[in-house]
């Protein structure tokens, strides 16, 4: 299981956000999840359409508000409720997440809607672009002081 400890509390208070590192880190997974699970021409599930989802709706919430919110059912209340989104969400609930699901306009459209808006909140987003000298510093000094203080 995954357990927060309190030097990840720190470390995770001592980095920054920043756009750059948001958006490429979110677009890319999405564009990755994208082209492998869903234009490849494998089996497209619900669960692989979820992946590219998630990632377009945490990464565009992130670059907006600067908070990291990784649960999609959470991402689809705060932009209003998707019902198709909401759909799929209880797919997975019900342990139909394998379940395929045939592309469609609707579904393509979605994912090209966020695909633009994940785009867009780049653009408008008022984080940092990169992290300066001083951020960088202080991250490399906190991840040497944990590494430090765990060698055996």
């Amino acid at each position: 299981p995954l357990v927060t400890t309190p030097e990840y509390l720190k470390l995770r208070t001592t980095i920054p956000l920043c756009k750059d590192g948001l958006y490429n880190s979110y677009k890319g997974m999405a564009t990755f999840n994208y082209k492998k699970f869903i234009l490849s021409g494998n089996k497209k599930s619900v669960k692989k359409y979820l992946y590219v989802l998630r990632a377009l709706l945490a990464g565009t919430h992130a670059l907006e508000t600067g908070h990291i919110e990784p649960n999609l059912p959470k991402l689809n209340g705060i932009y209003g409720y998707i019902p198709l989104i909401g759909s799929m969400i209880d797919m997975k609930r019900r342990g139909k997440e394998n379940g395929m699901l045939e592309p469609d306009e609707k579904v393509e459209n979605l994912i090209q809607d966020w695909f633009a808006a994940i785009d867009i909140a780049y653009q408008d987003s008022n984080l940092p672009e990169k992290p300066d000298e001083e951020d960088t510093e202080r991250v490399e000094q906190a991840i040497r002081k944990l590494r430090l203080a765990n060698i055996t």
